[in-house]
């Protein structure tokens, strides 16, 4: 596989930039594919990265397969041509690596066990997001991202407003989550359903404006935090099957809400019916 580049013009002037820029690759029977990871190195540069942003849509596999550790902050940003990445032995994909990668439709990590702030944020064309062995992923990871379905099967945590406004969003698996951030789903206006067996807290705006939600279950629940649930105007059911009660700090995490407005049901054991009754939050 070779480098992609379009329009054919620009080639010549990226060989010419990388030779000017790093001398290991001043003869210039270097090809451009070949300079690849050279390229890679350089983004972003304020010259290169203009340049790249408008031609770039694939990398060839013998750079992508090869390389390790951490791809940097920004390496890929604004790069509206890429339409498909595979790094097999990336661990970490750095800040805003893919931001605004607007025409990404397909994505291969199976090594990646860390995503940062804003890395495939904007990303509207981006559908699936399956991270085999992703532990974290950190705030507005895929903000106002594409994505219909989550595939996260060892995740145990997502920061701050990871996915919000993915409004296309209709299907999570994430089996092992144990924390969320604020607003991680908010606006998720396609989202039916949630079902979490290990997630304690459910902080502040976690599924706000989340208007297509009707029924969630948390098993281990304990505190639910304000504007949780706010605006999801068709909940309907919350079931809470934690040993303990499941508090709330503030009532208003049900405005507007089915079950704020009396017409839903949240179900408990049955062990717990008589310590909800007499709970004053």
């Amino acid at each position: 596989m070779t480098l992609k580049l379009y329009p054919e013009a620009p080639i010549q002037l990226i060989a010419n930039a990388l030779r000017a820029k790093l001398p290991q690759y001043s003869n210039s029977s270097y090809t451009v594919s070949q300079m690849a990871p050279a390229i890679l190195t350089i983004i972003p540069s304020d010259y290169l990265t203009e340049l790249l942003q408008r031609t770039i849509v694939s990398l060839p596999s013998e750079v992508t397969n090869s390389m390790t550790g951490t791809l940097r902050s920004q390496c890929f940003r604004s790069c509206t041509s890429l339409e498909s990445v595979t790094f097999s032995k990336i661990t970490t994909i750095d800040a805003s690596c893919f931001y605004f990668c607007s025409n990404l439709s397909t994505v291969s990590f199976p090594s990646v066990k860390s995503i940062y702030s804003q890395a495939f944020a904007f990303c509207s064309n981006l559908s699936q997001v399956a991270f085999p062995v992703v532990t974290s992923i950190y705030s507005q990871a895929f903000y106002s991202a594409g994505v219909t379905s989550v595939d996260l099967p060892v995740c145990k945590s997502l920061g701050a407003s990871v996915f919000y406004y993915c409004s296309r969003l209709t299907s999570i698996s994430v089996p092992e989550l144990t924390t969320l951030g604020l607003q991680v789903f908010r606006y998720c206006s396609s989202l039916s359903g949630f079902t979490r067996r290990k997630v304690t807290t459910i902080p502040s705006s976690t599924f706000y404006g989340c208007t297509n939600l009707s029924q969630v279950t948390l098993s281990s629940a304990s505190y639910i935090y304000p504007y949780a649930f706010y605006n999801c105007t068709k909940l309907n059911k919350l079931t809470l099957s934690s040993t303990g009660v499941t508090r709330l700090s503030n009532s208003n995490a049900f405005t507007n809400t089915s079950i704020g407005n009396l017409q839903g049901s949240i179900i408990v054991p049955a062990s717990l019916i008589s310590t909800y009754q007499k709970s004053t939050n």
